[in-house]
């Protein structure tokens, strides 16, 4: 009789172990489910926001290219106005022309940045 009772004791013990780990389980299936859903927020706000980055650095781009062409007609002016005076005998150095070759170098610094960013990754 007294086998029995440590065998029944045993199992007892060996059930209060499984439903502690069992309580374990459901306690960290909670926490990881609250996890995944601040994760999942924050994921939508992460890719939002990178949407938006990315179609900010498509138009920043357009802007880019415009301006380029535009720095290149502005260049060609210049080189046509200063032709042109020297033929005249004349040199000829106005102020817009020197604020032209000024904002010449800084598109030109705004395409290189155009040139190095890459492409926004999405979520």
């Amino acid at each position: 009789m007294q086998k029995i009772v440590s065998i029944e004791k045993q199992e007892l013990s060996a059930e209060k172990v499984e439903l502690s780990l069992y309580q374990d389980i459901i306690k960290f299936n909670d926490s990881i489910k609250q996890d995944f859903k601040r994760i999942e927020k924050e994921g939508a706000i992460l890719g939002k926001a990178l949407a938006d980055a990315e179609r900010q650095r498509r138009k920043f781009l357009d802007i880019v290219m415009l301006s380029r062409r535009t720095k290149q007609q502005a260049e060609g002016l210049i080189q046509d106005f200063k032709k042109a005076a020297a033929d005249l005998g004349a040199d000829f150095e106005s102020s817009d022309i020197k604020e032209m070759q000024k904002l010449i170098i800084e598109i030109d610094e705004y395409i290189k940045f155009a040139n190095a960013i890459d492409r926004v990754p999405q979520i």
